[in-house]
């Protein structure tokens, strides 16, 4: 089966991350990933090659180590070299073909040796994923490679990641409405009535038939306190012992790397039985515009310090009180790509860089949670394509289901 993306779009990649190597100073990088069953750190390698390891685990024993983790030798011009963690996977799906072969159980040392290989044993070389590379593995890289000096560097691919091609633009497209699908399912279960598990499958279900994937699928539901948590179970998202009653609130997201790895994130809050108080629609209400108003003061060259401001008044004047999911996800929006993308809009708005504005093509994700100590916590996520003349929404499902 053929790639999504044709060659050439990976070989853009490649000369834009050489320019960014050129820019920040680097001859060579190397970039670690880890999937095997994660996403929140596979981005950067299957970005430049669409490796993903398909093993079952991270998990160290005797002599095998790195598994789930895959590394990338990059020079400036070249193609780049795949360490990767199996020995056996669908070749025609990886964009190098530049490939280390061997039945060396230490992915770790076979990362040196391909250094070695490569005469790359001293000088400057830029470590992508000092962020999460296990500690044990760096002293091997560092035992194998003494003259090296590794200088993290972690955002160096995702720098150019942050901006995204025609056709990746296509792509969230395609995602958008996978997950607008889903979602629209996952509330009209929500309305109708069952169990949380219920209301996940029917979202999860549409999701899976369409070609997506998923993360999680939270789903909270009550009153009061009962939503203060971002989930009731947070190992799988939703809790299967858990019944809607009429006139609980739901809060229900899809949540994940929806199509081709591309993360979208939409989030609505319903009423089981579509009769909600006068209390519970005005603080759904309330998001609901917190959001859209934000949505429509976004635009390129706009300060993310501004729109934090902005966002941050906005709640205010609804009279939301703290909880523990505006405390879990303090913020009001972040990029999107291959998970999420710098930058965030912090609640905090002196957490925000001044470097920071927002740029055409941008896509992100636009959120807030509002909390009332009776009606509990309401929240909503938007996804959208930043754009001068007006931004693209990706996922138009109703705000209102009553």
């Amino acid at each position: 089966m053929a790639l999504y993306f044709p060659l050439e779009e990976y070989e853009a990649r490649w000369r834009r991350v050489s320019d960014e190597m050129a820019a920040q100073g680097f001859d060579v990088v190397l970039v670690w990933s880890r999937s095997a069953g994660g996403y929140e750190k596979f981005a950067d390698v299957f970005y430049l090659t669409h490796y993903y390891s398909n093993q079952s685990g991270q998990a160290d024993e005797d002599a095998w180590l790195g598994v789930g983790f895959a590394a990338l030798i990059l020079e400036r011009g070249q193609t780049p070299e795949l360490i990767a963690d199996l020995t056996e996977f669908p070749r025609e799906q990886v964009a190098t073909d530049r490939i280390v072969r061997s039945d060396e159980p230490n992915r770790v040392r076979l990362v040196a040796e391909a250094m070695r290989a490569r005469g790359l044993v001293e000088g400057r070389v830029a470590l992508v994923g000092d962020g999460f590379l296990p500690w044990r593995y760096a002293r091997i890289l560092q035992d194998e490679l003494p003259g090296v000096e590794w200088v993290p560097a972690d955002e160096l691919v995702e720098a150019v990641r942050r901006h995204k091609s025609p056709r990746e633009l296509d792509c969230f497209r395609e995602g958008g409405e996978i997950a607008t699908a889903a979602l629209t399912k996952q509330l009209e279960a929500a309305v109708r009535g069952g169990t949380q598990a219920d209301i996940a499958a029917a979202g999860a279900h549409e999701l899976l038939r369409r070609g997506g994937n998923f993360h999680m699928m939270p789903v909270v539901s009550g009153t009061g306190r009962d939503l203060e948590a971002f989930t009731n179970e947070p190992l799988t998202g939703f809790d299967v012992r858990i019944a809607v009653r009429p006139g609980d609130l739901v809060r229900t997201w899809i949540y994940g790397p929806v199509w081709q790895g591309y993360w979208l994130d939409p989030g609505r809050t319903v009423v089981t039985g579509g009769r909600p108080s006068g209390a519970q629609r005005r603080w759904i209400a309330a998001a609901n515009d917190v959001v859209m108003k934000l949505i429509e003061e976004i635009r390129p060259g706009r300060s993310v310090r501004e729109i934090a401001d902005l966002g941050g008044r906005l709640r205010l004047e609804t009279g939301t009180v703290d909880d523990a999911t505006a405390e879990t996800f303090p913020l009001l929006g972040h990029g999107n790509g291959l998970f999420w993308e710098r930058p965030t809009i912090w609640l905090d708005v002196e957490q925000n860089e001044e470097r920071w504005e927002f740029w055409e093509g941008q896509t992100m994700g636009v959120e807030t949670f509002l909390s009332h100590p009776d009606v509990g916590s309401v929240g909503l996520e938007q996804n959208i394509i930043v754009h001068e003349g007006g931004n693209e929404l990706l996922t138009p499902v109703a705000l209102e289901w009553w």
